[in-house]
């Protein structure tokens, strides 16, 4: 009898060697993110800056290490040709800022550039790290209505990183609203999502349609939270917007970035909101919870936000009219090579060439 006890208690030792060998789950832990709510500050760079600088520094000294600013943070947002004059390659001098900020205080920071690379431009969203190489690089997927005409989308392509914090995912602004963007993320289980945002409210004389839009945005990282299994941290900026109107250059649109930036726990409960304040909030979540994902609450077809038929259409008709328009831009591909040249004749390795012989 007690050989036979011995032996049992054996294999439930050896069991559980096993599993710690073979890699079982780690438990949960936890972490303080922080959302960055910047105002919109069209074409001026420096400014937008030395801002989101400040407000990173009030996010670490209020214990984030991972740092999550606005969509295209740095260079405003308009629907003009002028914001080609804004893109820079990918190791330009907005990777070089975060990088720094990311050594300096041990943090990781992430946002969107308006990416030149080869003979486009792309809104990429770049993830830093304090450690050398830790960047991780996600372009948006599709271009949401009138930016069609100002850069290419990148499809389908990698949204979910492991970094030394944990596996994190990604999404830029419209994309959140399409269901192959969180079938992609899905499948690459993260332990949280970054959502950011550059997302003006729908004029104020389609009233009807804002207000879905302004609860759509509400609702949207509890959704992914929910379907993910994992918390969702989602900034979008505040201000006022003012763009020309593409097919109606006359016509100005004219209305507030729809802010209200959230944290929320991977449960779906709201940790951390703002309103329309230009301010940082800061939550501590758990990652690695034993939460099951809801894969069934993706609709089937394209759309994951329940749009009407009208702003569908309009989504449609203004990216496929917006495309043929930049894919036949000789203004577009003059900007490309400026953009390329500027940041040459700015590069600190362009002095060097002459000192090869």
């Amino acid at each position: 009898m007690k050989l036979k006890t011995c032996c049992l208690v054996s294999v439930a030792i050896l069991a559980c060697m096993g599993r710690a060998s073979f890699g079982a789950e780690a438990p949960p832990r936890t972490l303080t993110v922080a959302a960055v709510q910047t105002a919109n500050r069209d074409g001026d760079y420096e400014q937008s800056r030395a801002i989101a600088e400040r407000m990173v520094v009030e996010a670490v000294e209020k214990g984030a290490r991972l740092i999550l600013l606005p969509e295209f943070a740095l260079i405003g947002y308009r629907f003009h040709d002028d914001i080609w004059q804004m893109a820079e390659p990918l190791e330009g001098p907005t990777l070089a800022w975060m990088q720094a900020l990311c050594r300096r205080y041990q943090i990781y920071l992430a946002t969107c550039i308006l990416e030149v690379k080869d003979d486009d431009f792309y809104d990429t969203l770049v993830l830093v790290g304090p450690g050398e190489g830790e960047l991780w690089v996600h372009r948006k997927i599709e271009p949401a209505l009138f930016e069609a005409r100002y850069f290419k989308g990148a499809g389908l392509n990698p949204s979910v990183f492991e970094t030394p914090l944990g596996r994190i995912g990604v999404a830029i602004c419209y994309d959140t609203s399409k269901s192959h963007t969180i079938r992609d993320l899905l499948q690459g289980r993260p332990e949280i999502v970054l959502m950011t945002y550059s997302a003006p409210e729908i004029p104020i004389a389609l009233k009807s349609m804002n207000r879905l839009n302004i609860q759509a945005n509400l609702e949207l990282p509890v959704l992914y939270a929910r379907v993910l299994g994992a918390p969702a941290v989602m900034v979008n900026k505040t201000g006022k917007w003012d763009s020309p109107f593409p097919m109606l250059p006359l016509v100005p649109l004219r209305s507030e970035f729809a802010a209200r930036s959230r944290i929320v726990a991977a449960q779906g409960n709201v940790l951390a909101s703002l309103e329309k304040e230009e301010a940082v909030i800061v939550a501590e979540v758990e990652l690695g919870a034993a939460i099951q994902p809801r894969p069934q609450e993706i609709p089937v077809g394209r759309w994951f936000v329940p749009y009407n038929g009208l702003m569908r259409w309009f989504s449609d008709f203004t990216f496929h009219r917006g495309e043929r328009r930049y894919q036949r831009s000789q203004a577009r591909q003059k900007a490309v090579e400026e953009a390329k040249v500027r940041h040459l004749v700015n590069s600190p390795c362009a002095g060097d060439s002459g000192n090869e012989d």
